[in-house]
């Protein structure tokens, strides 16, 4: 997923990384890049600010309980083995970045999509109906029916399944043995379907921002990118 600075949740590129926009990103991949599949398997490092915490916790026992999935089970990797595929791909494509002219997010995504043939570059393109993806309220919206889990920094595998809605079956590691805890709260199974969060939309940037890229990068802009990436300001006109 490629996004500008114009195009986070946060103002001026700010709000990138909170569970609002990793969890929309994550919908928006498993329901349009899935094949139907009701049962799922998901890899990620041990990064508590993104991928191990609360709120995706929270999203992956709500897709099973509103039938997306069967069951999924969420790896995490162990500290020191974070390295996957994954690394490998955003590895390709930052060598080809440095050696390429790319003046716009249309010519960053044919860069990516160009250093590896397994690479997508995926834009955000707003515009109602015809957004690319969408970013939704996930963590005021799950807030309403989970609860926290409690130690999740010591597990490393995490599974739900539908004959257990609402609880979370954890490990340490591959060897230990699966302990199941409930983090639905009272009556949440009952408050759950039908609903789904509100939409959420990027501020955009800063007024100081937009001057200071008009002021300081676009000198360094090729003339065809320069009102795309930085326009002028009413008073630069």
């Amino acid at each position: 997923y490629l996004i500008g600075e114009n195009e986070t949740l946060g103002l001026a590129g700010t709000g990138s990384h909170g569970p609002n926009t990793v969890i929309s990103l994550v919908h928006h991949g498993l329901n349009t890049y899935g094949y139907g599949e009701k049962e799922c398997l998901l890899h990620a490092d041990n990064c508590a600010g993104q991928n191990k915490n609360k709120f995706v916790i929270a999203y992956l026992a709500w897709r099973v309980i509103t039938g997306l999935h069967h069951q999924i089970t969420y790896l995490m990797q162990v500290v020191g083995h974070t390295r996957c595929l994954i690394d490998a791909g955003f590895a390709r494509a930052k060598k080809l970045f440095r050696r390429s002219d790319c003046d716009s997010m249309r010519e960053l995504q044919q860069v990516v999509e160009r250093s590896s043939s397994t690479n997508k570059g995926i834009l955000y393109e707003s515009g109602g109906d015809t957004s690319t993806w969408k970013y939704y309220n996930w963590k005021e919206f799950l807030e309403q029916f989970f609860t926290s889990l409690p130690g999740i920094s010591k597990y490393h595998s995490f599974r739900f399944c539908a004959d257990h809605a609402g609880f979370v079956f954890v490990k340490e590691n591959s060897d230990a043995m699966e302990k199941r805890i409930k983090i639905i709260k009272p009556s949440g199974l009952q408050q759950i379907p039908g609903k789904f969060p509100t939409e959420l939309t990027p501020p955009g940037l800063s007024r100081e921002r937009t001057q200071y890229l008009f002021k300081k990068v676009r000198p360094f802009v090729r003339p065809r990118c320069q009102d795309q990436l930085c326009p002028p300001t009413h008073t630069e006109e």
